[in-house]
């Protein structure tokens, strides 16, 4: 597996040490063993032998680097850089696209790029980005991270066990697992909220400020408790049915935005466009028809959230 291909599997930077490899080992590891995909062994065998083949490639050029002096991979990355999404070659320059964690794109383009391109220099470090003509600090970087990666694993457990479905948040183990992954989701919170915007440059503060307004959505609907009772008022019925399918379009939108292919679509295959304007409009709905009912609460927390996953994810923040 070529170096590029088996970073953005992994979701790492191209500087990434020992300690940040194996730690996305263990976090892939988490989300495709079959063990935690118990209804698609094929699916997740395939994914397990692309990552046991991903996390060789880093390992062996960290061991080549290190007998090399210790240069890392940072002398190897050189080229990639952030393109809008698409992966571009010029020249002699080898640029490429790559991931930091979770799939977000990094940038460290060739010394004197222009074109609507940040311009790096032999002075300029590599965090740069071409919406910004500002660097992402190290600090930064490393409080960020690890509040993502909290949010995420959060997100994730939470939609891998179907927690979303409030019933079986009550049944023997999975009651666990949705306290772990509410407590995970609100620990990232925390970490944001510790994040200082006082010395935060506009990139950073975007990216703290988009991704702190996802997470308190995200815990505020991961405590929505409210169950459908059939005997109920027909006028709760009848927004009941919105509701629902707003809710398994909204969980679609997120799924697709955060983890791409992790999850398989039940929803016919939507785009997340699709799946976002059809969600609203179900939502929507029902603050319109059955403003009234019972759900009307819950469906403005559902498109607090939906608002807030589609701003992260036309930033290109947590992918």
């Amino acid at each position: 597996m070529k170096l590029h291909h088996a970073l953005e599997l992994l979701g790492i930077r191209p500087d990434a040490t020992q300690q940040e490899l194996t730690r996305a080992f263990r976090l892939c590891v988490k989300r495709f063993h079959p063990d935690y995909n118990p209804d698609r062994p094929e699916w997740s065998n395939n994914m397990m032998a692309q990552v046991n083949a991903a996390y060789e490639a880093v390992r062996l050029h960290l061991q080549e680097e290190e007998e090399e002096g210790g240069a890392g991979l940072r002398n190897r990355a050189e080229g990639y850089r952030r393109d809008g999404g698409n992966r571009q070659t010029a020249g002699n320059t080898g640029r490429a696209r790559t991931a930091d964690r979770r799939g977000q794109p990094r940038s460290t383009g060739a010394a004197g790029e222009t074109g609507g391109q940040t311009k790096r220099t032999a002075d300029s470090g590599p965090e740069y980005y071409a919406a910004y003509d500002e660097p992402l600090k190290p600090e930064f970087i490393r409080a960020f991270t690890w509040a993502t990666e909290l949010l995420l694993e959060g997100v994730f457990r939470f939609y891998q066990y179907g927690l979303e479905n409030v019933h079986l948040r009550r049944q023997g183990n999975l009651r666990s697992r949705y306290q772990g992954a509410l407590r995970r989701v609100d620990r990232a919170v925390r970490q944001l909220e510790a994040i200082s915007p006082d010395n935060l440059n506009k990139h950073e503060e975007q990216r703290r400020s988009l991704t702190l307004q996802f997470a308190y959505a995200f815990s505020q609907n991961m405590r929505i408790d409210k169950f459908f009772v059939p005997t109920g008022p027909a006028l709760d019925t009848k927004a009941y049915r919105h509701y629902r399918r707003g809710s398994e379009l909204l969980d679609s939108v997120i799924k697709q935005s955060l983890f791409g292919s992790s999850f398989v679509s039940r929803k016919g295959g939507l785009s997340i466009g699709e799946s976002s304007h059809a969600g609203e409009h179900e939502l929507l709905t029902l603050l319109t028809r059955y403003h009234e009912s019972h759900w009307a609460t819950e469906a403005v927390l559902k498109l607090q959230l939906l608002s807030a996953v589609l701003e992260l994810y036309r930033a290109g923040i947590l992918r």
